[in-house]
């Protein structure tokens, strides 16, 4: 199996069922923000499969644990239904899962580290399995987005039950499972690897975040930095800002103060080169993405880099996203934002 072939190019779905704030989208948002037509200008542009990210408050009764929301599972429905119609293969991402902690916390997280989290986690994943055991290899589950495990090693073992509870039902299903420290590159080491052939390993590539999310409204840390970072280029006062701010080390500090070119990342991916050859496995790339506050030059120029350099290893990406939430393609009308990201992209 060659996960390439069928997985090559794509782009994310993002804040349609996942990251979705009912108070800034309006009432028809379901409805509105991803549809049939939207799946057709995707396929238009070359890709070959989309991810789609779903919160599992969307498909998950709160108040009733364990009992699931039949409408929002009939859109995942649809958004398979209209890619099948378009060719497009889908990797269908728990983006959030019950008790889920993003970003770096010491303590451990409570979606792994509380009974009732995880056996919510497994159930999700029973579910989607019994739903979905008719449809075929174009669909692949991605068991949650950006782990985060201060432990080092309840990850390990809850991704492993998870692959588990999805094989009583379904065997022939390919598992897109992620590394610690939001789906890193460099954490692709401490993962136990799985003895299943059909599970495929996953990262997400926004290195340098200086660069990827500057000016990110979202992002404290980066605002405060302020800076204007282009491609390629110096990344000015990194090094000092990061002596100043040492909390910010974890997130920030991963080789962050070299200068922002191609052969940043190439030095980010030997530790992708390592994974795939000494420890066999195959890797997708589901995230990689430039902030709309960068330059758009800058940030074809790095999309371009970053696309040649996955396809020269046989490593197929989603661009983060689609539509809007600050690295979107298109806006919220649907126009282009950025021609020359397009081509950049799907090539």
């Amino acid at each position: 199996m060659i996960f390439y072939d069928r997985f090559r190019a794509g782009v994310n779905l993002g804040g349609w069922l996942s990251q979705y704030f009912a108070n800034l989208a309006g009432g028809n948002h379901f409805d509105s923000f991803i549809t049939e037509s939207d799946i057709a200008v995707i396929a238009g542009w070359g890709a070959d499969h989309v991810r789609l990210p779903v919160d599992y408050d969307i498909i998950e009764n709160e108040s009733a644990p364990m009992t699931y929301d039949e409408a929002n599972l009939e859109r995942i429905d649809r958004c398979l239904e209209w890619c099948g119609k378009h060719g497009l293969n889908v990797i269908l991402d728990l983006h959030k899962a019950p008790g889920q902690v993003y970003g770096y916390v010491p303590e451990p997280n409570p979606m792994l580290n509380e009974d009732g989290n995880r056996e919510r986690f497994l159930a999700i994943w029973t579910m989607l399995a019994k739903r979905y055991q008719g449809i075929g290899n174009r669909l692949v589950f991605e068991l949650v987005n950006e782990i985060t495990d201060s432990t080092d090693y309840q990850w390990n073992r809850v991704y492993l039950s998870a692959v588990e509870a999805i094989r009583q039902t379904d065997a022939e299903r390919v598992v897109l499972v992620g590394g610690n420290d939001a789906n890193s590159v460099l954490t692709l080491k401490e993962l136990t690897l799985s003895d299943d052939p059909l599970v495929v390993y996953n990262f997400h590539y926004y290195e340098p975040l200086f660069f990827t999310h500057q000016l990110a409204p979202f992002s404290e840390d980066i605002l405060e930095y302020g800076k204007i970072v282009h491609y390629p280029g110096e990344m000015p006062e990194a090094q000092a800002y990061l002596n100043k701010h040492p909390e910010y080390l974890h997130k920030l500090g991963r080789q962050a103060w070299e200068r922002n070119d191609k052969q940043l990342i190439e030095k980010y991916l030997r530790h992708a080169d390592n994974f795939m050859t000494y420890a066999g496995k195959q890797l997708y790339c589901g995230e990689f993405g430039v902030i709309d506050q960068a330059q758009p030059d800058d940030a074809v120029r790095w999309v371009r880099d970053v696309v040649r350099l996955l396809d020269e290893r046989g490593i197929g990406r989603a661009y983060w996203s689609y539509k809007e939430m600050d690295f979107g393609l298109v806006d919220r009308n649907g126009a282009v934002v950025n021609k020359e990201l397009i081509r950049a992209l799907f090539e």
